[in-house]
């Protein structure tokens, strides 16, 4: 089997379509293959399975209470250029405190800022996961293997889903919402979505 890691993006970045995609961006510039993936809402006991290397700790239920919270984001991730595909993804994520990325990285230009600097919201909303070492991929894969597939076109994992979408984006502004401003057409120049 090929080097692999566990990434996962949290809750608090899928639900952001935007930030989702900057981290595909991410993921995609860094040559990874994404060979499989799943995106799936944890219930508790998956969520302590996955962090039971926590248990005890001051942020634990606070950790399991974010990650089932909202669908996240798994992939098993391999390197094509042959690194280190653990070490890639956590170079990628960068450090898990908040304030010691803020401080440590501020002269780093946004767009190359790790992704927990760009998106992290708190030491537990903080974007992604990453497994630390092979035994713990091995141990915390277990909890998404019987949801992931086969991943045939990576892009898809990062867009909104399709009952999310616009579906009619006119090119021209909505005259009749237009000529209701007043009698004014303060939007004859932007687009309007019907």
């Amino acid at each position: 089997m090929s080097p692999r890691t566990l990434a996962i993006i949290k809750p608090c970045a899928v639900s952001n379509p935007v930030i989702l995609k900057m981290v595909g961006d991410v993921i995609l510039s860094k040559h990874f293959k994404i060979a499989r993936a799943c995106r799936m809402q944890l219930n508790h006991d998956q969520a302590a399975q996955l962090y039971s290397c926590h248990v005890g700790k001051f942020f634990y239920e606070r950790l399991l209470r974010h990650m089932t919270s909202g669908p996240c984001l798994a992939m098993q991730l391999e390197t094509t250029d042959g690194s280190d595909p653990i070490r890639t993804w956590r170079a990628a994520l960068g450090p898990s405190k908040l304030f010691g990325n803020f401080m440590a990285h501020s002269n780093i230009p946004p767009q190359k800022r790790c992704l927990r600097q760009r998106f992290a919201i708190s030491d537990t909303r903080n974007c992604g996961h990453g497994s630390d070492s092979p035994e713990e991929v091995d141990r915390e894969i277990v909890v998404f293997e019987p949801f992931m597939k086969n991943v045939e076109d990576p892009i898809t994992l990062f867009e909104l889903p399709k009952e999310l979408q616009p579906t009619d984006l006119k090119s021209e502004p909505d005259a009749e919402f237009c000529n209701n401003l007043n009698g004014e057409s303060k939007l004859a120049t932007s687009t309007a979505l019907k």
